[in-house]
């Protein structure tokens, strides 16, 4: 059997997602597609070395809401 890490979520919850992707536009992250979510702000990034990295910013303290993955 092959595993494979597809990419590294982080889940930002002390800052503003929207200055973040404003700060990673300044570096060389490439960014990938962005899937609207209702409950969670989504940004995908490429590092140098095609690494996926991930960043929520939940919108919800509900954890049903938080984690719900069929929208």
């Amino acid at each position: 059997m092959n595993c494979y890490l597809e990419h590294a979520n982080i889940t930002v919850e002390s800052i503003d997602l929207d200055a973040l992707i404003k700060r990673l536009a300044e570096t060389a992250y490439k960014q990938n597609t962005v899937v609207p979510h209702p409950n969670r702000k989504r940004a995908y990034y490429y590092d140098s070395d095609q690494n996926e990295f991930e960043f929520i910013e939940s919108l919800s303290d509900d954890w049903a809401e938080r984690n719900d993955y069929s929208v």
